[in-house]
């Protein structure tokens, strides 16, 4: 490498600036493909429509056989009713969760309350770990709750 350098009057460390034209790049990248097509024991070999000079760049758009787009496919609407119905328990179970966190401050001591409601918000975190759906809207409930309990 250093006697290719030294023929070139260029240290490995300096860059040479390579300006090439189109049809330089396309010249060489043709002669490369020749030489993977002539060179014995290649596993694949390039075919000769593969590589062509003379055509234009095109713009190539693949569809999947059934005409929808397959890397970011549309919502089924059929299962709008299902994710509106899951909101709705997700958002009953929190509220559910904040009248418990008031209720138990306004009938229990506030020192025996908040104990409970302690359990009560690690029972969810637990939960919420473990996957357990809707868990994370009883424990955001909870919260809602004390606060509201709290400074009412």
């Amino acid at each position: 490498m250093l006697r290719a350098a030294s023929i070139w009057g260029v240290t490995p460390t300096q860059s040479i600036p390579v300006e090439e034209t189109a049809e330089q790049v396309l010249a060489r990248l043709t002669r490369y493909a020749e030489s993977l097509r002539n060179s014995p024991g290649q596993a694949a070999t390039l075919p000769r429509s593969a590589v062509r000079p003379d055509a234009s760049p095109q713009i190539v758009v693949y569809t999947s056989p059934s005409g929808r787009d397959t890397l970011l496919p549309a919502p089924d609407t059929t299962e709008e009713p299902r994710s509106i119905g899951r909101a709705a328990a997700s958002q009953a179970i929190g509220v559910a969760g904040c009248i418990v966190a008031i209720i138990l401050l306004a009938v229990l001591g506030r020192t025996l309350a908040l104990v409970l409601i302690g359990v009560l918000g690690v029972a969810g975190i637990v939960a919420a770990a473990r996957r357990v759906p809707m868990a994370s809207s009883w424990t955001i409930g909870l919260v809602i709750g004390v606060a509201l309990g709290l400074l009412s």
